[in-house]
């Protein structure tokens, strides 16, 4: 984070967005391993050190910046890990990537990227303001987010972000409803 200039009160609270996401689904994806917490937490703090060459695209730079540097403590799995979970973090969910996942973490891989996905959003503005309570409840590739009555009203631009979102997880067979 330092090498790369990371905004880390930024990197903190989306952290902390993706693991109230987290705790809300966990049970229901089987998302209770150590690891998954782990991943998510260290994927939301370095999500945009690809900033550092380039605004444009800088997700797929974040992405082999993760996977290629010496990062002390990572094995070269780890390391496709939270490549792929920088990568997915914003636009089109990367595909390729996600088919040379090993078979036995890609479906928690990927839904830990769309908790990630979806704490960006939420902090879209960069604002220190705080979130309003949201409760996101999951069935299978089904997720409901809600928020409390008007406040998507408030935030149109937010909201025009979720409509977004939802169309990017229809290419991976996941459906998000709003209210």
């Amino acid at each position: 984070m330092q090498r790369y200039h990371i905004d880390s009160k930024h990197a903190y609270r989306i952290e902390a967005t993706a693991l109230i996401l987290l705790a809300q689904v966990k049970d229901a994806w089987q998302l209770n391993d150590p690891e998954f917490h782990d991943m998510l937490c260290w994927s939301a703090r370095t999500h945009e050190i690809g900033l550092t060459i380039s605004h444009n695209r800088y997700h797929r730079h974040s992405a082999y910046l993760l996977q290629h540097c010496d990062l002390a403590g990572f094995s070269h799995l780890e390391q496709q890990m939270l490549a792929f979970l920088a990568k997915g973090h914003r636009r089109k969910l990367p595909k390729d990537e996600y088919k040379t996942l090993p078979d036995e973490k890609r479906d928690a891989y990927l839904r830990l990227c769309l908790l990630l996905r979806l704490a960006v959003i939420f902090h879209r503005s960069r604002s220190k303001a705080r979130l309003p309570a949201f409760s996101l409840q999951v069935d299978g590739n089904k997720l409901h987010l809600s928020f409390p009555s008007g406040w998507l009203d408030h935030h149109p631009l937010t909201c025009a972000d979720l409509e977004n979102e939802s169309e990017f997880l229809k290419s991976m067979d996941y459906k998000l409803k709003v209210d």
